[in-house]
């Protein structure tokens, strides 16, 4: 079971982030990805986005461009970044997609941190940082409706996953505000954090 926390930002963009309410439970079954030691295998493109599209309960999201980094600063901004290198992230793969219907544009991706337990205490410190403002997670430019990601008014969304932090955001092609009820915005959450990044991708590695 997933908790959710909303808080609706100026411009109509929002955050979520997306906690197991039993954590125990969690940790348990997530052993063999608690931290980098037990799990040392880096991700790669080929590994998380082996496609041209990913599933998505509205239809397949068509995969735009993706990117591997070892600069963990490529894919956020501000304090997000700080916190993420605090981590000890040492690695982020990410895809931008587009929605079947073309209505949103997606940029998704996993963050490589050392412990489950800094990826916890980064995924609150990124909550903290977004509330004040001081930046955020980055768009990947892939071209055509893709190009304002980076500067548009975006839906976050965010887990953690063993010693991994999966996150989204999600911007409309022509810049405007998304809509704290957002049929797309709520789909991208389940679809692309929860069920694809997180239970089938990283899920093959538990």
């Amino acid at each position: 079971m997933l908790v959710l926390l909303v808080l609706a930002l100026g411009g109509g963009g929002g955050w979520w982030y997306l906690r197991h309410a039993d954590a125990q439970a969690e940790e348990s079954a997530q052993v063999k990805i608690l931290d980098r030691r037990a799990d040392p295998r880096q991700l790669t493109v080929a590994e998380a986005f082996p496609a041209a599209t990913i599933p998505g309960s509205a239809g397949a999201y068509k995969v735009l461009k993706t990117q591997s980094s070892a600069d963990c600063r490529t894919a956020a901004t501000g304090a997000v970044a700080q916190d993420l290198v605090a981590a000890g992230c040492n690695q982020v793969v990410r895809a931008t997609v587009q929605s079947a219907d073309g209505a949103v544009a997606v940029t998704a991706g996993i963050f490589n941190l050392d412990s489950r337990d800094r990826a916890l205490r980064a995924a609150s410190d990124i909550k903290t940082a977004i509330d004040k403002g001081d930046g955020r997670f980055g768009g990947l430019v892939a071209g055509g409706g893709s190009n304002l990601i980076g500067r548009a008014a975006a839906n976050l969304a965010w887990d953690v996953r063993g010693h991994y932090l999966i996150y989204s955001l999600t911007a409309k092609p022509d810049g405007s505000a998304i809509a704290e009820d957002d049929t797309h915005a709520d789909a991208v959450r389940s679809d692309v954090v929860r069920s694809y990044l997180g239970d089938a991708i990283i899920g093959k590695r538990e």
